[in-house]
């Protein structure tokens, strides 16, 4: 009875053994046929892009959204040491400022886009070098430039580029590469636009009824020296942006 029992346990060993084995090449080969870290593998090239073209836009929204929409805004107010860029503004006392964005949509989708081109060149030429080092003949068609598009809570980013990879007589071919996630950028450049509507018509924005009727986002209001006043729209992001309208002398409003 006994034998049979150490027989039996000792199949099993041999079994666990061999399943160990067996996890161990399955291992090693995975680990070996895996890319190296900035390796790029002929299945995600397009994915690369993508993720390239979708982190540039990102990043360009960060650094824009607390300067006015700005990469580097040169008309602003020094707003906790952040230049909040002017979006209406008159030097002038008692009159209603001008709107210095009356495209402010197409202005931001132009910033985003001059942010992220050099971005995704460089991405491009990336790609073209490590497919190269893993055996791949790798051609383009385009000249890869962006064109962004600003839609409710969506950024769309795509690049006029075709790639051809080739190796051992197979060829893989990447079209129209095209990257869309969600953003409220869009969102809060309307609501901006509205403020600044009213504030080169009326010198003022009532936003407490305006919330009323958009509760998505939080619209607050600060009043600063020089009859400045920073608007900052949004909740987890935020869109910061200054006026100057219908100024009285002394710099009260």
């Amino acid at each position: 009875m006994k034998r049979g029992v150490n027989k039996k346990s000792q199949l099993t060993l041999y079994i666990i053994i061999a399943l160990v084995i067996i996890a161990f090449i399955i291992l090693f080969f995975t680990l070996r046929n895996r890319a190296k870290p900035g390796e790029i593998n002929v299945i995600n090239a397009e994915e690369y892009i993508d993720k390239c073209m979708r982190d540039s836009a990102e990043e360009a929204v960060e650094i824009m959204l607390p300067q006015g929409g700005y990469l580097s805004p040169s008309n602003y107010k020094l707003y906790n040491n952040t230049k909040v860029a002017y979006l209406c503004k008159m030097d002038y006392y008692y009159a209603p400022c001008i709107n210095l964005e009356p495209m402010y949509i197409e202005h931001l989708e132009s910033e985003i886009k001059n942010y992220s081109q050099s971005k995704v060149d460089r991405c491009f030429v990336n790609l073209e070098s490590q497919m190269g080092k893993r055996g791949y003949d790798s051609s383009f068609e385009g000249g890869g430039e962006l064109k962004v598009e600003l839609n409710p809570n969506q950024i769309q980013v795509d690049a006029d580029k075709k790639l051809t990879l080739e190796k051992n007589g197979q060829t893989t071919r990447y079209e129209n590469f095209s990257v869309s996630f969600a953003n409220p950028i869009y969102d809060l450049a309307i609501i901006s636009v509205e403020i600044v509507n009213y504030e080169a018509e009326d010198c003022e924005f009532h936003y407490s009824e305006y919330e009323k009727n958009y509760p998505r986002f939080n619209i607050d209001k600060v009043f600063t020296e020089n009859s400045t006043k920073i608007y900052t729209i949004g909740n987890e992001m935020q869109l910061r942006f200054a006026t100057r309208s219908c100024a009285l002398p002394g710099g009260f409003i």
